[in-house]
């Protein structure tokens, strides 16, 4: 994914890695995106850490704030 401003970290949590799986999956199908996850394991729950373009929901919240105004 291409680095710029409106990109940022996000993740999904699961209690165990198919939980995970599936989360990962759910994910991609909602976004209709493919993402490079990296896992992580803390000892307690599993996270996939992923790049999310967050472009649409800054575009989103900028229309919002203008049109409260």
């Amino acid at each position: 994914m291409e680095k710029k401003p409106s990109v940022i970290k996000s993740y999904v949590k699961a209690k165990s890695p198919e939980s995970l799986k599936i989360l990962m999956i759910r994910n991609n199908i909602e976004t209709n995106s493919y993402y490079s996850y990296s896992i992580v394991h803390d000892g307690s729950f599993w996270f996939a850490w992923f790049d999310f373009d967050a472009s649409d929901l800054i575009e989103k919240e900028t229309q919002r704030i203008i049109n409260a105004k």
